[in-house]
């Protein structure tokens, strides 16, 4: 939701100027058009999108509300990628290193069981 008002607000908000891109060397159909590649939309900076949306009271409140908004959800967004990358450390290093050490204690145990160790 926040992201869909913040489009709103980055639309009344002049867009960068385009990257240039280096030319790709044509190929049999690029001199039509049909398969070079669409130039991406730079979306604005956060400067230019208060700029643009500051001076009247409704998008001001547009603007802070849909800004909150967007900020707690990339937040959680953050946290979400942090608990999702500690989940697989211990899913997937931790597991093989407990697997790792029974298998140890087993090799010890009961393969070599007279072992000075």
């Amino acid at each position: 939701m926040g992201n869909a008002g913040w489009k709103g607000l980055e639309d009344r908000a002049e867009p960068p100027a385009p990257v240039e891109t280096e030319p790709k060397p044509k190929d049999g159909l690029s001199f039509l058009g049909i398969f070079s590649p669409k130039p991406k939309k730079l979306p604005p900076t956060f400067e230019a999108v208060v700029r643009a949306n500051k001076d009247e009271p409704s998008q001001l409140a547009t603007l802070v509300v849909f800004g909150s908004v967007r900020a707690v959800g990339e937040l959680s967004k953050g946290v979400r990628v942090l608990a999702e990358g500690i989940d697989v450390f211990v899913g997937r290093y931790l597991l093989l290193t407990t697997v790792g050490y029974v298998g140890l204690k087993f090799v010890h145990y009961k393969l070599f069981d007279p072992f000075p160790l």
